[in-house]
């Protein structure tokens, strides 16, 4: 892929709210069951279980039964059940079955803003070339003028579906587009970055160039963010989860997903909107995709942590944070397809 025009250089406190793109990825195991891999594949996962039972506390019993020559165990079931929920987070395991990726959107305090169905209609029905900032202009700087009073709302959209590779051409096909924006993550040097990285290597995709980051310092790649490394505050903090910053940072858990019944016309709805809330995690991703095949949930619960992210870049910049009806996904008609196998994209 080609070279483009990067983001600038700039202070954290000096970046264009409105030119970062929040993203979050949904990962499951690269099969169903243990027991559906590849037999080289399987005997790689045993090693890799068997290392994870070591040294997680939370497998210490499974750790014991594996190394007790005298009990009756199925070993296999154990391994099994360790994919089961572990494999997802590895790269040489797993797989993406969801990438979202928000922005925020400056509209100035005095222009009107509505929240209709119809007047989103009309602004999702066709992609743009840009991303909807106000008036659809361009803006000539990064930062907006200290005068102008301006609030905030926040677009997210999703790639999904079971063709790994397709939805990670989708998400390239938009970094490429949009290659002076930001790209932030919650853990995303640990986790999200590599791991899109990875899987793209394994399927012989090239990498966009805001990708390409091996060996590279951090000072390098500025223009990519990890809202945990910023919390860290220069410190060296250990591990500090979404939800639990979403908690203390006093706004609504990325991990309590509303469930709607499916749209048959093209809108944008709130992710806000109030029906059955389920609460999830990460883990229960693998189980949604193969038993459910819940891609709607899997989609809600991506774009919730995008959510988040945002959340966490406006409190540190000392802006207030996005209000419930000012959050907004491009839902289509299309989303039923996803049910079938396919990738479905929701325009900007």
């Amino acid at each position: 892929m080609q070279h483009r025009k990067l983001p600038p250089k700039r202070d954290f406190y000096e970046m264009g709210i409105d030119k970062i793109f929040f993203i979050d990825i949904e990962t499951v195991g690269e099969s169903r069951h243990y027991e559906d891999l590849h037999p080289t594949h399987q005997e790689l996962w045993r090693k890799k279980a068997e290392n994870l039972m070591w040294y997680s506390k939370k497998y210490q019993n499974q750790h014991q039964q594996m190394i007790d020559k005298d009990a009756a165990t199925d070993k296999n079931a154990i391994i099994s059940d360790v994919y089961q929920k572990e494999a997802g987070i590895h790269s040489e395991f797993g797989k993406i079955v969801c990438i979202s990726i928000g922005f925020l959107m400056k509209t100035p305090s005095d222009a009107p803003q509505s929240n209709t169905s119809q007047s989103n209609t009309s602004q999702s029905n066709a992609p743009q070339s840009n991303p909807p900032l106000p008036n659809n202009t361009p803006q000539s700087n990064n930062t907006a003028p200290s005068n102008t009073a301006f609030s905030l709302s926040f677009r997210v959209n999703s790639f999904y579906g079971t063709d790994e590779k397709e939805i990670l051409n989708r998400f390239y096909d938009t970094l490429e587009k949009y290659s002076d924006y930001y790209l932030c993550a919650h853990n995303g040097f640990n986790f999200d970055f590599p791991f899109i990285c990875r899987r793209s290597i394994i399927h012989h995709m090239s990498l966009p160039y805001t990708l390409q980051i091996i060996k590279k310092r951090p000072w390098d790649t500025y223009w990519l963010l990890d809202t945990m490394d910023l919390w860290q505050f220069n410190g060296r903090k250990n591990f500090t989860s979404l939800e639990t910053l979403a908690h203390v940072l006093d706004f609504p858990s990325p991990k309590n997903i509303t469930t709607h019944t499916k749209s048959s016309s093209i809108e944008e709805q709130s992710i806000e909107q109030k029906s059955t809330e389920q609460k999830i995690d990460g883990s229960a991703i693998h189980n949604l995709y193969y038993d459910e095949q819940d891609f709607e949930t899997i989609r809600k619960y991506c774009e919730r942590d995008c959510l988040a992210v945002a959340q966490i870049v406006l409190r540190l910049r000392e802006l207030p944070t996005i209000k419930p009806d000012n959050v907004f996904s491009v839902i289509d008609k299309a989303t039923a397809a996803a049910d079938k196998g396919e990738v479905v994209e929701h325009p900007f």
